[in-house]
Protein backbone atom coordinates (compact mmCIF):
# COMPACT_ATOMS: atom_id res chain seq x y z
CA UNK A 1 0.00 0.00 0.00
CA UNK A 2 1.52 3.68 -1.20
CA UNK A 3 0.17 6.42 1.20
CA UNK A 4 0.76 10.04 0.83
CA UNK A 5 -0.49 12.64 3.55
CA UNK A 6 0.01 15.96 4.23
CA UNK A 7 1.95 16.41 8.31
CA UNK A 8 -0.28 17.56 10.88
CA UNK A 9 0.38 17.88 14.81
CA UNK A 10 -1.45 14.89 15.75
CA UNK A 11 -3.50 13.73 18.96
CA UNK A 12 -4.16 11.05 20.79
CA UNK A 13 -7.39 9.34 19.10
CA UNK A 14 -7.53 11.61 16.06
CA UNK A 15 -6.08 15.16 15.20
CA UNK A 16 -7.06 18.65 16.02
CA UNK A 17 -5.92 19.85 13.26
CA UNK A 18 -7.47 18.61 9.75
CA UNK A 19 -4.96 16.35 7.34
CA UNK A 20 -4.94 15.11 3.77
CA UNK A 21 -5.03 11.46 3.79
CA UNK A 22 -4.45 9.85 0.25
CA UNK A 23 -4.67 6.16 -0.15
CA UNK A 24 -3.50 4.21 -3.07
CA UNK A 25 -3.91 0.48 -3.28
CA UNK A 26 -1.00 -1.08 -5.07
CA UNK A 27 1.35 -4.40 -4.09
CA UNK A 28 1.97 -4.76 0.06
CA UNK A 29 4.95 -7.20 -0.75
CA UNK A 30 7.58 -4.40 0.78
CA UNK A 31 5.32 -5.30 3.79
CA UNK A 32 7.12 -9.18 4.24
CA UNK A 33 10.36 -8.37 4.59
CA UNK A 34 9.49 -6.33 8.12
CA UNK A 35 11.49 -5.40 10.69
CA UNK A 36 10.32 -6.68 13.39
CA UNK A 37 11.66 -9.17 15.66
CA UNK A 38 9.74 -10.86 18.64
CA UNK A 39 7.90 -8.32 20.56
CA UNK A 40 9.26 -10.64 23.66
CA UNK A 41 12.04 -7.68 24.07
CA UNK A 42 9.93 -5.22 24.70
CA UNK A 43 11.33 -3.07 27.98
CA UNK A 44 9.64 -3.86 31.05
CA UNK A 45 8.60 -0.32 32.94
CA UNK A 46 10.72 0.58 36.24
CA UNK A 47 9.87 3.46 38.24
CA UNK A 48 12.16 5.95 39.65
CA UNK A 49 13.69 8.84 37.48
CA UNK A 50 16.63 6.91 35.84
CA UNK A 51 15.28 5.82 32.25
CA UNK A 52 16.08 1.79 32.06
CA UNK A 53 18.44 0.78 29.63
CA UNK A 54 17.66 -0.18 26.27
CA UNK A 55 18.11 -4.17 25.74
CA UNK A 56 21.26 -5.64 24.75
CA UNK A 57 21.66 -5.61 20.73
CA UNK A 58 21.19 -9.28 19.22
CA UNK A 59 21.82 -11.23 15.91
CA UNK A 60 18.38 -10.97 14.77
CA UNK A 61 17.52 -7.54 15.24
CA UNK A 62 20.66 -5.36 16.41
CA UNK A 63 18.58 -3.12 18.80
CA UNK A 64 21.70 -0.58 19.92
CA UNK A 65 22.29 0.06 23.80
CA UNK A 66 22.74 4.11 23.08
CA UNK A 67 22.93 6.21 20.19
CA UNK A 68 24.36 9.72 19.20
CA UNK A 69 25.41 12.20 17.07
CA UNK A 70 28.56 10.53 16.44
CA UNK A 71 26.94 7.40 15.11
CA UNK A 72 25.39 9.23 12.57
CA UNK A 73 26.54 7.60 8.85
CA UNK A 74 24.15 9.55 6.41
CA UNK A 75 23.63 13.54 5.86
CA UNK A 76 20.82 14.37 7.30
CA UNK A 77 20.27 17.24 4.45
CA UNK A 78 19.30 14.24 2.40
CA UNK A 79 16.24 13.69 4.30
CA UNK A 80 14.63 17.38 4.28
CA UNK A 81 10.92 17.64 3.11
CA UNK A 82 7.86 20.01 3.19
CA UNK A 83 10.20 22.71 2.16
CA UNK A 84 12.93 22.08 4.86
CA UNK A 85 10.98 21.99 7.72
CA UNK A 86 11.82 18.93 9.06
CA UNK A 87 13.65 15.43 7.63
CA UNK A 88 11.41 12.76 6.94
CA UNK A 89 12.02 9.17 6.43
CA UNK A 90 10.71 5.40 6.35
CA UNK A 91 12.13 2.02 7.41
CA UNK A 92 12.87 -0.65 4.60
CA UNK A 93 9.33 -1.95 4.48
CA UNK A 94 7.79 1.22 4.82
CA UNK A 95 5.81 0.30 7.82
CA UNK A 96 8.04 2.87 9.93
CA UNK A 97 7.90 6.60 9.18
CA UNK A 98 9.48 9.52 11.36
CA UNK A 99 10.04 13.25 11.43
CA UNK A 100 12.84 14.86 13.71
CA UNK A 101 13.64 18.39 14.21
CA UNK A 102 10.60 20.27 13.07
CA UNK A 103 9.91 23.17 12.91
CA UNK A 104 7.50 23.89 14.85
CA UNK A 105 8.31 23.57 18.16
CA UNK A 106 4.71 21.58 19.22
CA UNK A 107 5.54 18.75 16.68
CA UNK A 108 8.13 16.65 18.74
CA UNK A 109 10.41 14.18 17.06
CA UNK A 110 8.49 10.87 16.55
CA UNK A 111 7.57 7.83 14.65
CA UNK A 112 4.29 6.50 13.68
CA UNK A 113 3.84 2.81 12.45
CA UNK A 114 1.07 2.03 9.92
CA UNK A 115 0.75 -1.23 12.21
CA UNK A 116 2.01 -2.32 15.64
CA UNK A 117 2.14 -3.67 19.29
CA UNK A 118 0.96 -1.94 22.47
CA UNK A 119 4.47 -0.83 24.27
CA UNK A 120 4.63 -1.65 28.00
CA UNK A 121 2.27 0.63 29.63
CA UNK A 122 1.70 2.63 27.02
CA UNK A 123 -2.21 3.10 25.23
CA UNK A 124 -3.51 0.54 22.75
CA UNK A 125 -4.28 2.16 19.29
CA UNK A 126 -6.68 0.34 16.70
CA UNK A 127 -4.30 0.23 13.65
CA UNK A 128 -6.52 2.10 11.51
CA UNK A 129 -6.00 5.30 9.35
CA UNK A 130 -6.90 7.51 12.45
CA UNK A 131 -5.41 5.62 15.65
CA UNK A 132 -2.08 4.47 15.15
CA UNK A 133 1.10 3.66 17.24
CA UNK A 134 3.40 6.34 17.59
CA UNK A 135 6.37 7.12 20.08
CA UNK A 136 7.95 10.35 20.73
CA UNK A 137 10.04 12.36 22.70
CA UNK A 138 8.79 15.33 25.16
CA UNK A 139 11.25 16.94 27.24
CA UNK A 140 13.64 14.63 26.09
CA UNK A 141 11.16 11.90 27.85
CA UNK A 142 10.68 8.82 25.46
CA UNK A 143 6.59 7.96 25.50
CA UNK A 144 4.18 6.05 23.19
CA UNK A 145 1.15 7.88 22.23
CA UNK A 146 -1.94 7.26 19.22
CA UNK A 147 -1.48 9.04 16.56
CA UNK A 148 -3.41 9.69 13.12
CA UNK A 149 -1.62 8.01 9.85
CA UNK A 150 -0.78 10.89 8.68
CA UNK A 151 0.99 13.14 11.60
CA UNK A 152 4.79 12.28 11.02
CA UNK A 153 5.17 11.86 7.37
CA UNK A 154 5.68 14.90 5.77
CA UNK A 155 4.05 16.08 2.43
CA UNK A 156 6.31 14.31 -0.04
CA UNK A 157 3.79 14.59 -2.77
CA UNK A 158 4.45 18.45 -2.55
CA UNK A 159 8.16 18.89 -2.04
CA UNK A 160 9.19 15.45 -4.27
CA UNK A 161 6.83 14.62 -6.71
CA UNK A 162 6.87 10.61 -6.76
CA UNK A 163 8.26 10.29 -3.18
CA UNK A 164 6.41 7.55 -1.87
CA UNK A 165 4.81 7.89 2.33
CA UNK A 166 7.10 9.10 4.35
CA UNK A 167 10.38 10.41 2.11
CA UNK A 168 13.17 8.77 1.91
CA UNK A 169 14.58 5.24 3.09
CA UNK A 170 16.71 5.01 5.76
CA UNK A 171 18.04 1.80 5.28
CA UNK A 172 18.90 -0.91 7.70
CA UNK A 173 22.54 0.19 8.99
CA UNK A 174 22.31 3.77 8.31
CA UNK A 175 22.08 5.87 11.11
CA UNK A 176 20.74 10.11 11.16
CA UNK A 177 21.04 12.72 13.44
CA UNK A 178 19.30 16.08 14.08
CA UNK A 179 19.34 18.36 17.29
CA UNK A 180 19.50 15.94 20.55
CA UNK A 181 17.93 13.07 18.72
CA UNK A 182 19.59 10.31 16.86
CA UNK A 183 17.87 7.21 14.87
CA UNK A 184 19.38 4.02 13.10
CA UNK A 185 17.11 1.52 10.88
CA UNK A 186 17.94 -2.02 11.95
CA UNK A 187 16.09 -5.08 10.71
CA UNK A 188 14.10 -5.11 14.50
CA UNK A 189 12.76 -1.64 13.38
CA UNK A 190 13.92 2.03 14.09
CA UNK A 191 15.25 2.91 17.14
CA UNK A 192 15.75 6.48 18.62
CA UNK A 193 17.26 8.05 21.51
CA UNK A 194 17.28 11.74 22.70
CA UNK A 195 20.37 11.22 25.36
CA UNK A 196 19.81 8.70 27.96
CA UNK A 197 16.19 7.93 26.43
CA UNK A 198 14.89 6.03 23.63
CA UNK A 199 12.13 3.67 21.60
CA UNK A 200 12.43 1.32 19.30
CA UNK A 201 9.26 0.83 16.70
CA UNK A 202 8.33 -2.01 14.28
CA UNK A 203 5.54 -4.12 13.29
CA UNK A 204 5.70 -6.38 16.58
CA UNK A 205 8.02 -4.25 18.75
CA UNK A 206 7.26 -1.27 20.25
CA UNK A 207 9.57 -0.48 23.15
CA UNK A 208 10.29 2.69 25.20
CA UNK A 209 13.66 2.98 27.18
Amino acid sequence: MVLSAVAACGSDRGSTVPTTLTVTASSSAAQVAEEGASSTDAATPTTGTTAPAAPAADAAGGIPTHLGAADANVNEGDFYGDGGQAVYFRSPSGNVTCSLGFSKPQVPPACQARVSVQSAGGPHCDNTGLNVYASEFVGGVARSRCVTLSTYVGDARRTNPGTPYGGRVLDYGQTISILEVTCTSTTAGITCFDGAHGFTLARDRNAIY
